[in-house]
């Protein structure tokens, strides 16, 4: 396998040697491979060519199966023999013997339910799970397999009893973890969710954040890399970047082990000149081309890829070196991005800028950034009650594998160090928790506010036409023609 990688802090790429076990077997025809990959990627570029060889493979992967529950195969009437994904819509059916089939197949799923011991069955959400199922990649025939499809409601709906049970249980605890802090700030208050639980305050008490035009010009620059990141790697769920003070090299992260994998594997940024690449690819999807500049800089990605793809070599050399932190331990799974980078092993604060990204710090990592002795800034996001975003403050009990919901008598240990850091950090510094100001006029605790700024007409059209010609580059070396090689061309 040839070493493409980029710098995975704490790991080693894994490089199969010739004459070794299996490997040596196959030598001649790999060796062949390896020599045409690096032709290729002499012409084309490392990012190009790990593109090309991700497309081939999903071209050659089988497709799945789409959509679900058949009914009417017989029908002669085309609409009938589509799939339907709601109960709502099986229950509207034209064919009285479907709606017969359809509810008695539902009845059957009840009857399952209650062989199992439950009472009280919801049935609201067995027709939700109904749904559910419909949309599944697998596929389900009621006429003939009508268990096949009772079974996977009821497994569906057992599933959905305990996750209900496990957020009553996490409420109970994530209401006494706040308790302390709540009553050093009388305006803080919980907001529960299954999924997003926090701790913020009633709109009229938050910050509205206006763009800070103090921000440094890296802070900007790793605020719209942290975008273009995350638009392409949206599972990521924030993304942050801290750019070396020398200009030789950037440290970039999502919060999730796996998408930082795709860093690499997938987007291919390994250099200053593949994130130029990165930016470029969002732009041509964005329809650069036919779009105006004033539509461009409404469209937060668009407006943002371009200052990056526009600025970025002011900040980053030729050879500055993409860094990515290592896996954090599965426990630790969804820690924060900033942390990531902080504790990754390659920044430090005297070598690089901290780290900013698309989102301000939540509280959680706010509180833990003080701790360290960083200065991060006046702004904060909510508090976000999750093991994720209190993994610092968590740290034992995560590491012992005791999650919030099983928090038991240590559920104040918790509460009463998230108070400490608290009062620490505000007898320090009078940090607010607000929301950003979009470019619409909104307030938002998904993104740090916009600036004002835009390009002009003239720099528009230059990196219209640049892209234009990138394009038309690809093209050209796509299709087996010559040039002078080079990693890329901008």
């Amino acid at each position: 396998m040839l070493e493409t990688g980029s710098r995975r802090t704490g790991s080693k790429p894994a490089v199969t040697k010739p004459g070794t076990g299996a490997a040596s077997q196959t030598w001649g025809a790999g060796h062949a491979a390896q020599l045409k990959i690096l032709q290729l990627q002499k012409t084309l570029g490392n990012r190009a060519v790990t593109q090309l060889l991700r497309a081939q493979q999903s071209a050659q992967s089988t497709p799945p199966i789409q959509r679900v529950i058949a009914y009417d195969p017989s029908s002669s009437k085309e609409e009938e023999k589509k799939y339907p994904t709601t109960w709502l819509r099986m229950r509207n059916l034209d064919s009285k013997p479907m709606r017969k089939t359809a509810k008695g197949t539902f009845q059957m799923a009840v009857s399952e339910l209650q062989d199992m011991g439950i009472t009280g069955i919801d049935e609201e959400k067995l027709q939700e799970i109904w749904g559910k199922v419909a949309k599944a990649n697998k596929t389900f025939n009621i006429l003939d397999e009508p268990k096949a499809v009772v079974k996977e409601m009821a497994k569906r709906y057992v599933r959905s009893m305990k996750s209900k049970a496990g957020f009553a249980k996490r409420s109970g605890e994530t209401s006494k973890m706040l308790k302390h802090l709540r009553r050093k700030n009388k305006k803080f208050i919980f907001k529960n969710s299954p999924q997003n639980p926090m701790m913020v305050m009633e709109d009229d008490d938050l910050a509205k954040f206006s763009y800070d035009k103090n921000t440094s010009k890296e802070a900007q620059i790793q605020k719209q890399l942290s975008t273009v990141l995350l638009h392409s790697l949206p599972e990521g769920v924030e993304a942050q970047a801290a750019l070396s003070k020398d200009k030789g090299g950037v440290v970039m992260s999502t919060n999730i082990n796996a998408e930082n994998r795709k860093i690499d594997d997938d987007l291919g940024l390994e250099r200053r000149d593949d994130i130029l690449d990165l930016a470029a690819d969002v732009l041509e999807s964005h329809h650069l081309e036919s779009t105006s500049r004033e539509n461009a800089m409404k469209d937060h990605v668009m407006r943002h890829a371009l200052k990056l793809y526009d600025r970025l070599k002011l900040y980053l050399d030729d050879d500055a070196i993409v860094s990515v932190p290592a896996d954090v331990d599965v426990k630790f799974d969804g820690r924060h991005a900033e942390i990531r980078i902080q504790q990754g092993g390659v920044w430090n604060e005297f070598d690089y800028h901290l780290p900013t990204g698309t989102k301000y710090q939540c509280m959680g990592c706010r509180l833990y950034f003080h701790e360290e002795g960083l200065d991060t800034g006046n702004r904060m996001g909510g508090l976000w009650v999750t093991n994720s975003a209190l993994s610092t403050q968590m740290v034992p009990q995560l590491e012992k594998g005791i999650k919030i919901g099983g928090l038991g008598d240590e559920v104040d240990s918790v509460a009463l160090l998230l108070a400490t850091q608290y009062e620490k950090m505000m007898a320090a510094q009078q940090v607010e928790m607000g929301r950003g100001k979009t470019k619409g006029g909104e307030y938002t605790f998904d993104r740090q506010a916009d600036s004002e700024s835009e390009l002009d007409e003239a720099d528009y059209k230059r990196i219209q036409e640049d892209i234009k010609k990138r394009k038309l580059r690809k093209k050209v070396k796509g299709n087996g023609g010559g040039g002078k090689p080079h990693a890329h061309n901008h």
